[in-house]
């Protein structure tokens, strides 16, 4: 049996699909000459599917080179592993930001490519995670992997705000993504200049105080992470109260509704999906080896594969907003849920002894392959779909051989 994503009505309900951006913020409005100027280096046969992807790749990359680098996410990796990351991270912004650019200046704009662009993001919060954690040396603890949830609920709290809304927020007026990114600049830059010593040393002893009060023996790294925890968390909340007080049925259209499933009840059921994955992944940490894991071994694997999972809930949340269809929806095959459930399950495997095959680090590697090939499967399947029935390729725009444009391609 072929394995599909989308149905023929749900193809064209994308098709139909117009986005519409939510607040933008002064550094926005800052940056956009900077990006309307970078958009014409770019050649004209470039499609704009290819300009997401390499932003992605520049940062998965840098990421990984880090990372790999650190261990315990808490080590001092070389200065140039950071200095690369965080040159690729404002790669990544720039391109991210010049894509829908390069597509209206190509001719080439499609749904598809807002699709592809909001993928590649809710992947790249993955890597937001991992830098952040690299950046502030705070290694997994569970001050940082709190952190790692309400970042990532965040981002899919947008995505479901807009199934909602039909409104696309990343920003309150004042402070939003890129003002993040380049937060997150600035803590990559500064790493090898600091060192672990400052991030992880008390404050009184960089105030030079002996005897100083106990607020001051907090450390730079916990109020760091927990600024970010809180900032995080308070965005997530403020997108679950706009859904929560809308009118029942919403506030969009017959036609932009399509065949969503609005209203309190929905809207909470909705949530179910990044709520399991906090669970399942909560549960598996009490695990004999967890602390071994996390503490001393590389924690990269568990932190990927949580975060992947969260790419995947936030990935069907936007399709089924551009598809307009129920919620939960889709395939069970493309669900997270039973490769985390198994590994939540690891406690009582080890309280009565039962399945213990591999350890736990070879356990979380299994399950983010698994991960990993049903997200790749997934993603390649509707971007055959959707390249079929828009009659468009993702990655290149046909020319004629004197340069004028065959047909709509591309993003």
């Amino acid at each position: 049996m072929k394995l599909t994503v989308l149905n023929e009505r749900e193809k064209e309900h994308v098709a139909q699909y117009a986005y519409k951006a939510g607040l933008e913020t002064p550094l926005d409005r800052a940056l956009t000459p900077f990006w309307n100027e970078c958009v014409k280096l770019l050649p004209l046969w470039l499609a704009p599917n290819t300009v997401t992807l390499s932003g992605l790749a520049l940062v998965l990359a840098s990421t990984a080179n880090l990372a790999l680098r650190t261990r315990s996410l808490k080590e001092l990796a070389p200065w140039w592993c950071y200095y690369l990351a965080a040159g690729c991270l404002l790669a990544y912004q720039t391109l991210d930001a010049i894509d829908g650019k390069q597509a209206r200046r190509t001719g080439s704009s499609s749904p598809l490519g807002q699709l592809f662009d909001h993928g590649c993001d809710a992947i790249c919060t993955g890597c937001i995670v991992v830098l952040t954690m690299c950046g502030c040396f705070c290694g997994a603890s569970w001050l940082p992997l709190a952190t790692m949830h309400t970042l990532c609920l965040q981002f899919f709290t947008s995505q479901w705000e807009e199934y909602h809304t039909g409104i696309l927020n990343i920003s309150n007026g004042w402070l939003g993504v890129t003002e993040g990114q380049f937060i997150l600049f600035t803590l990559l830059c500064q790493a090898p200049l600091t060192g672990p010593e400052f991030w992880r040393g008390p404050i009184s002893d960089h105030l030079g105080l002996e005897s100083a009060a106990s607020l001051l023996q907090v450390t730079p790294t916990t109020i760091f992470v927990a600024s970010l925890l809180l900032l995080t968390a308070l965005g997530a909340a403020e997108n679950i109260y706009k859904v929560l007080q809308l009118p029942p049925g919403g506030t969009q259209s017959a036609d932009e509704r399509g065949d969503k499933t609005l209203g309190f009840d929905s809207a909470i059921l909705q949530l179910a999906g990044p709520a399991g994955i906090a669970l399942l992944s909560s549960v598996s940490l009490l695990s004999k080896e967890a602390a071994q894991l996390l503490e001393h071994d590389s924690p990269l694997t568990f932190v990927c594969t949580v975060c992947l999972a969260y790419a995947m809930v936030t990935t069907v949340m936007i399709v089924s907003h551009m598809a307009k269809t129920p919620l939960p929806t889709g395939n069970l095959l493309w669900s997270p849920g039973f490769p985390l459930l198994q590994l939540s399950t690891r406690p009582l495997r080890e309280a009565m002894g039962l399945g213990l095959v591999f350890s736990f680090a070879e356990e979380i590697g299994i399950v983010y392959g698994a991960l990993m090939l049903m997200h790749a499967a997934y993603i390649t399947i509707l971007i055959g779909e959707l390249c079929d029935h828009l009659k468009i390729r993702c990655f290149t725009i046909p020319y004629r051989k004197d340069g004028s444009r065959r047909s709509k391609k591309g993003k």
